[in-house]
């Protein structure tokens, strides 16, 4: 991963006269990395710049400082990107961070798969999709799944 931001770092130091100090974490879960993030802070270390998950910020929005730019930034920021990273990093005109990447979810589904397990529209609340992964779900005379009610990644 640090090949990717070395560019990026190279063409900033020679824009501006600083010196940028890249530290990849190798912490596997964000527990850790979280743990990291907050004894950093307590101790008064904390980086200037980090990647953190977007349910933190409600948590450390008091201990970290907005992006400078104000009403035409925050309104530029509205247009660029998609509403929920706006609400989920915008607080009035500040703007807390800056989105790497969006995961949107979609659910997918055969609706001949589905017909033929006596499901006629697709689930519309969690319960309703675990009683449907139950019935879609096929297994061998062992007990073993020949095809799952769903596939979900993680």
């Amino acid at each position: 991963m640090i090949t990717s931001y070395e560019s990026f770092i190279a063409s900033d130091e020679k824009k501006a006269p600083i010196e940028i100090q890249y530290i990849q974490k190798g912490i596997s879960g964000n527990q850790q990395y979280e743990k990291e993030f907050n004894e950093a802070l307590i101790q008064g270390n904390g980086p200037d710049i980090i990647t953190l998950n977007n349910t933190w910020l409600p948590r450390y929005k008091n201990k970290i400082y907005p992006l400078d730019g104000g009403a035409k930034t925050a309104q530029e920021y509205q247009r660029k990107f998609v509403d929920v990273v706006s609400s989920d990093f915008l607080e009035g005109n500040k703007i807390y961070a800056m989105p790497l990447s969006l995961d949107t979810l979609a659910l997918y589904y055969n609706i001949d798969i589905l017909n033929s397990a006596g499901i006629f529209d697709p689930p519309r609340t969690w319960d309703e999709f675990n009683e449907a992964v139950r019935k879609l779900t096929v297994r061998d005379e062992k007990g073993n799944i020949k095809r799952a009610g769903a596939a979900i990644g993680t």
